[in-house]
């Protein structure tokens, strides 16, 4: 009796916990499973276990169910980074559906066993440690999203990127080099630095606030003003998908579009440098985004759509144009009511650049959203 009572406090603690914003730290991922086992192992007593096949089998589903459930809850769980990089964690409506899916089919099957007796009932030290093998896997996949357990190495800062991934990226960079033809220039540092104000992300790599320095890899097939330009749209980019044929090498930080030279390379640099005198757009230096970011962020309840624009429930960050033709506060009003018209038929003056999630109004940029959900597996051209 007691550990049910302690069950009923417990679980939707933790639950509810889960369904909270909270930073994901190598401590919260190891607490929480632990305290279930150590509840489970101790509530097992003295009593016998069952050895029969249908209390072994009954066993093995259990401990299938539970894990199945955990990875799929650490798959669904909004994950985003914070303005100082951490990782904080937030359930949803998948979430809290597995965990009613999960306790739905334990107590069915309790009942099941209670009333045929075609396996044992479950002991209240099992369910702790069902519950504890569940939050292992469902932990196990936000340390792998998050990359909260990567070890530094020789490309340093870089979460989440495993050695087959370092290996597939420097086999990738050598094959490229060696396919190089020889009249193909050599790469150019891009006068000036881009300053990228705002931890960011693009697709599944973070881009951390700091100053870059852009390498052009052949300056005759792709000047310093296209690549800071290139740069700029990829940051704008909403889904990660970067427009073809320009692919993204997040390991080395190099955009490269298609099979032929034209490419470019980002690396933080420590030390900004200004752009040339004379000014102009003829060096690789800029800043991102142009407009001001407005504070906090928007949340989307439901899986949505704005005509072409697919917006997954989450947290979004809205930044205004340029110009700054609205306000945050309005701007975050219009994308209330641009989330009513699935259809896409916004308000007449109201267009939508689906690619970049970019709201503009006669012409003129006025906002753009973008999700802080991202499970980013690499820290761009990290060093």
């Amino acid at each position: 009796m007691t550990l049910i009572l302690v069950l009923l406090v417990l679980l939707p603690w933790s639950i509810w916990r889960q369904m909270h914003a909270h930073a994901v730290t190598r401590e919260s991922l190891i607490k929480l499973p632990l305290i279930f086992a150590a509840v489970g192992a101790l509530g097992f007593g003295t009593g016998a276990i069952p050895t029969d096949g249908a209390a072994v089998a009954y066993l093995a589903f259990s401990a299938v169910l539970s894990v199945g459930m955990g990875v799929w809850r650490g798959t669904a769980l909004s994950l985003w980074r914070d303005d100082d990089g951490t990782p904080i964690s937030e359930g949803n409506h998948t979430t809290i559906a597995l965990w009613i899916a999960l306790i739905g089919t334990k107590v069915a099957l309790g009942t099941i066993a209670s009333i045929t007796g075609w396996f044992p009932a479950e002991h209240a030290g099992e369910i702790f440690l069902f519950l504890s093998l569940s939050f292992v896997a469902q932990n196990l996949v936000v340390a792998r999203r998050t990359g909260i357990w990567s070890r530094p190495r020789v490309a340093a800062k870089m979460p989440g990127m495993g050695l087959s991934a370092l290996i597939l990226g420097v086999a990738v960079m050598g094959a490229t080099a060696l396919a190089a033809s020889p009249a193909q220039a050599a790469p150019t540092a891009c006068p000036g630095t881009f300053q990228v104000l705002h931890n960011d992300t693009i697709g599944f790599a973070s881009v951390p606030a700091g100053n870059y320095q852009i390498t052009t890899l052949d300056p005759s097939a792709l000047s310093c003003a296209s690549a800071g330009k290139a740069f700029t749209r990829f940051l704008q980019d909403f889904d990660g998908k970067l427009p073809a044929p320009w692919r993204l090498n997040a390991l080395s930080g190099t955009f490269t579009r298609g099979s032929g030279p034209a490419g470019f390379e980002v690396a933080l640099d420590a030390t900004p440098t200004p752009p040339p005198s004379g000014g102009g757009n003829s060096g690789g230096g800029g800043t991102y985004p142009e407009g001001n970011r407005c504070g906090g962020t928007f949340r989307v309840l439901h899986n949505d759509r704005v005509g072409r624009l697919k917006l997954p429930a989450g947290r979004y960050r809205i930044t205004l144009g340029p110009s700054r033709p609205v306000s945050c506060k309005a701007s975050s009003r219009a994308f209330a009511r641009f989330l009513a018209r699935p259809d896409g038929s916004l308000p007449s003056g109201w267009s939508l650049n689906a690619g970049t999630g970019t709201f503009s109004r006669n012409g003129t940029v006025a906002f753009r959203v973008k999700p802080t959900v991202a499970a980013v597996s690499a820290t761009l051209g990290g060093r």
